[in-house]
């Protein structure tokens, strides 16, 4: 299980900031077949974070 976060701050009527953190725990993605429950495959992407702006008109 991995958490994702996200915010928006209005800094006005038209202009606004986000920021968002993707898999925040750090945790890998992993995915078995079964019957014998081999490793389908195995990704580690670490942490992400994102800052954005947005202006409207």
């Amino acid at each position: 299980m991995n958490y994702d976060a996200s915010a928006r701050w209005n800094l006005n009527e038209n202009f606004a900031l986000t920021f968002e953190g993707v898999n925040l725990t750090d945790e890998a993605n992993d995915q078995y077949l079964t019957p014998d429950n081999r490793s389908s495959f195995y990704h580690h992407y670490g942490r992400s974070y994102f800052l954005g702006a947005r202006y409207t008109y």
